[in-house]
């Protein structure tokens, strides 16, 4: 008895004739309000956002699209077949006129129309998606099986971690770590800690910063509903729809010991609305590198003060009530940016004396800033 393969979620997407992936060659004709259609391009612009060469593929009402180290499997009202190449079609796609979009498969091209506007795309190579139903046919089984049902606060808890991992700093841990029920983040200047309602996965999986990213946006909508993992890949669900993204391997510090560190001498702050002044103080700052950035706030009985002064064009000051701060004065000297960053989500502060960082607490989100030497 032979034994039945195991079949994923792309099976009705890249069923084709056993002698030929040409794509159809009869007339497909379909209409869509041009919100609904920048809502799919978006989707699509996950997978091949990254990818110059990445290659779209309508297979009656499903999307295909595949690039480096990402893929979408879309389901859409649409019924139509065609392959085309992704950057030139997602790039017209942002230029659209208003009103509704006819999108039209024939004579091996694929029409895009809005009213006197008209885009033809050639459909690609016979090898070029041979090579893209390869690709897809090797994680077809991978993607298969149960998904996990994921908490509420899941797409929280990555949004907030997003934002402490900078790409230019995070060269080295350009990662998001799911590990347990924790999530972690780090550009060596800031890290970010979330901890979820539920175990995500059991052991450490790291998830590119870029990828989640643009995971985020292209689910706004749907939102995100299942995961799965596998050796090298991580999926999820968005409602009929899958998306997946290749594992990140490498190390990841143990940021967990950064806050669980206890200092004999902590003060406790909370911050009042400062945005509208943080900005006026430090937009004397002239550091050429965003990390350099600094601004002195200095805390005493019921106010603070902000300042920054550089060698070639001056000093700025603005002082701040803080009413119920009654502590020890103290002074700190921290990025500004970074500070506007982390104030949208959290005005509660923990300064602790003698290790250079202060800590950001929201409920099951806590965020550290490393200090400047006063």
């Amino acid at each position: 008895m032979t034994k039945k393969k195991k079949r994923g979620l792309l099976k009705s997407a890249i069923v084709r004739d056993r002698q030929t992936t040409k794509v159809n060659e009869s007339i497909d004709v379909n209409d869509m309000s041009n919100k609904d259609f920048l809502a799919l391009m978006n989707q699509i612009n996950y997978a091949v956002r990254r990818d110059a060469y990445g290659l779209v593929l309508f297979r009656g009402n499903t999307i295909c699209a595949m690039g480096d180290g990402r893929m979408a499997v879309i389901k859409t009202k649409l019924n139509i077949n065609a392959a085309v190449m992704a950057d030139k079609l997602l790039n017209v796609a942002k230029q659209l006129p208003n009103g509704n979009v006819s999108l039209i498969a024939k004579n091996k091209s694929l029409d895009l129309r809005v009213g006197g506007f008209k885009a033809s795309f050639l459909f690609a190579s016979d090898d070029k998606v041979n090579e893209t139903i390869g690709k897809l046919d090797k994680i077809n089984t991978a993607s298969a099986g149960k998904y996990k049902p994921l908490p509420n606060d899941f797409v929280e808890g990555l949004f907030l971690c997003l934002f402490s991992a900078d790409k230019p700093a995070a060269s080295n841990y350009s990662f998001l770590c799911l590990d347990g029920k924790d999530c972690f983040s780090t550009d060596n200047y800031r890290v970010s800690w979330y901890k979820f309602s539920d175990t995500i996965f059991d052991e450490k999986t790291l998830l590119s910063v870029d990828a989640v990213a643009d995971l985020l946006e292209a689910c706004s909508n749907a939102g995100l509903t299942g995961i799965k993992k596998t050796k090298s890949w991580v999926f999820f669900k968005s409602g009929d729809s899958l998306f997946g993204m290749m594992r990140g391997f490498g190390d990841f510090p143990d940021t967990a010991k950064v806050f669980n560190k206890k200092s004999k001498n902590m003060k406790y702050v909370e911050l009042p609305n400062m945005t509208d002044a943080i900005k006026r103080v430090s937009v004397i700052e002239d550091s050429p590198f965003l990390f350099d950035k600094h601004m002195k706030m200095s805390f005493s009985n019921n106010n603070v003060t902000l300042e920054c002064q550089t060698k070639e064009t001056g000093k700025t000051q603005e002082i701040i009530d803080i009413t119920g701060y009654e502590d020890e004065p103290f002074s700190i000297v921290i990025n500004p940016i970074f500070l506007l960053a982390v104030l949208r989500h959290s005005t509660t502060m923990t300064y602790f004396d003698g290790m250079h960082q202060v800590q950001f607490d929201s409920g099951a989100f806590k965020h550290q800033i490393m200090l400047h030497l006063l």
